[in-house]
C-alpha cells in the first residue's frame, strides 16, 4: 500500500506541480522499461479526484468561515464538455483565505464564467470579496451580505501597458504609476516594521487616502479630455468605475492591497495549461479541481506536496469521515516535517 502511495503521490505532483502531461511519464518510465500507460494514470488519477474531493469540501469550509476571501478565474479547455452548444469557454475558479493563520486554497472548475458560479460556491459567506474588476464579482457583493475589495496591481497593470506599447514615459500615464508607486511604498514601510492590523489601517488612512483623494480629482481632469475608447480613457475609466472597492483597503489593516496572492495561486494552472492543453472531460476536469486545491494549499502553507500525498493516500481509507479535518495540509504540516529527519 506505501508503494503505491509513493508511486501515485508521484505522478500527481509530477503533473500538478512540475507541470508533466501523463505521455510524457509515460514516456519516461519506458526507459525503465517500465509499462505504465497514460490512459491508466489517467484512470488513476479521476479515482484521487473522488476519493479527496471530501478534503477539498472541507478547504471549502474554511474559506467560508473566513470574513476575508480572495477569488479569481481564469479559462479552462475541456474538450467532452456536457454542453458544448452553450458555451465555448469553461474556466477554473480559485478561492482562498485571505489573512488567516493557515491559508485554504480550493480550486474549482465551471463550464462558464457567469457569476452564478461564484454566488453558488460562496453561499452563505460575509465578510470582505477580494477580486478584480470582473462584473460577476460585482453582482456577487450586491447581492449578498458581500464588501467588494479592488485590486491596484490590475489598475497598475494598464497605465503600464500603455507605457509599454507606446514608450512614453513622461506622459499621464507615467504620472498615474509614480502615484500608485507611491501607494505601494506605504505598504511596504508597513511590512517592514511589522505594524499590526490596527497600525496599518491608522497609516493609510494618514498617508495613502489623501494620495487617493488627490489622484481621483486628478482623473477626472484627465477624462474630461481624453478619447474614452482609447487605452488612456479604458485605464482611466476602469479606476474610476471600480473607486470604491480600490479604495476599500482603506478600511481595515488586514485588506491587502492587491489581490496578488490569488494570481499566485492560480498561476500554477495557467502554466500547466501550456503543457498539457486540455482536460479530457469534465470528470477530469473535477479531479483536476481536487488536486490543484490540494497542492496548492500544501505550498501556501509550507507543506513538501509529495510527502503529503503520500500520507493521505497511504492512510484516508483507515481514517473515519469525521476526522479528515485531520488529513488537511496544516494539521499534518509538523508530523510531515519529520519524514525526513
Amino acid at each position: 500500500m506505501e508503494e503505491m502511495a509513493n508511486l501515485l503521490a508521484h505522478i500527481i505532483v509530477s503533473k500538478y506541480q512540475d507541470h508533466l502531461p501523463l505521455y510524457r511519464q509515460s514516456q519516461m518510465w519506458e526507459r525503465f522499461e517500465v509499462d505504465l500507460g497514460r490512459a491508466t494514470m489517467s484512470r488513476w488519477i479521476l479515482q484521487i479526484g473522488d476519493l479527496l474531493s471530501p478534503l477539498k469540501e472541507l478547504l471549502r469550509s474554511e474559506i467560508l468561515k473566513e470574513t476575508y476571501v480572495r477569488a479569481d478565474e481564469t479559462r479552462a479547455q475541456v474538450l467532452k464538455e456536457c454542453d458544448r452548444k452553450a458555451q465555448t469557454q469553461s474556466y477554473m475558479w480559485v478561492y482562498m483565505t485571505g489573512s488567516s493563520s493557515h491559508h485554504a486554497i480550493s480550486y474549482e472548475y465551471t463550464p462558464t464564467r457567469k457569476g452564478e458560479n461564484a454566488k453558488e460556491f460562496l453561499k452563505g459567506f460575509k465578510g470582505y470579496l477580494h477580486t478584480d474588476g470582473y462584473g460577476g464579482y460585482k453582482a456577487l457583493a450586491q447581492s449578498q451580505d458581500i464588501t467588494a475589495v479592488g485590486c491596484w496591481a490590475h489598475a497598475r497593470r494598464k497605465f503600464a501597458d500603455i507605457i509599454k506599447s507606446t514608450g512614453n514615459t513622461t506622459g499621464k500615464s507615467a504620472e498615474a504609476l509614480t502615484i500608485i508607486r507611491s501607494l505601494y511604498k506605504i505598504e511596504k514601510d508597513a511590512k517592514e516594521a511589522q505594524y499590526p492590523p490596527d497600525k496599518i489601517q491608522k497609516l493609510r488612512q494618514e498617508k495613502a487616502k489623501p494620495i487617493l483623494e488627490k489622484f481621483k480629482v486628478l482623473l477626472k481632469e484627465h477624462k474630461k479630455v481624453i478619447v474614452p475608447k482609447s487605452p488612456l480613457g479604458q485605464a482611466v475609466g476602469y479606476v474610476l468605475r471600480q473607486w470604491g472597492p480600490l479604495t476599500e483597503y482603506l478600511n481595515d489593516g488586514r485588506l491587502d492591497i492587491d489581490n496578488n496572492m490569488a494570481g499566485r495561486a492560480i498561476r500554477p494552472f495557467a502554466v500547466g495549461r501550456k503543457n498539457w492543453l486540455f482536460m479530457g472531460n469534465v470528470k477530469g476536469a473535477h479531479a483536476s479541481a481536487v488536486i490543484y486545491s490540494l497542492i496548492e494549499t500544501c505550498k501556501a502553507n509550507g507543506v513538501n506536496a509529495f510527502d503529503y500525498f503520500r500520507y493521505v493516500l497511504a492512510n484516508i481509507n483507515s481514517t473515519p469521515e469525521n476526522n479528515y479535518s485531520h488529513l488537511l495540509p496544516w494539521n499534518l504540516k509538523y508530523s510531515l516535517s519529520n519524514l525526513h529527519q
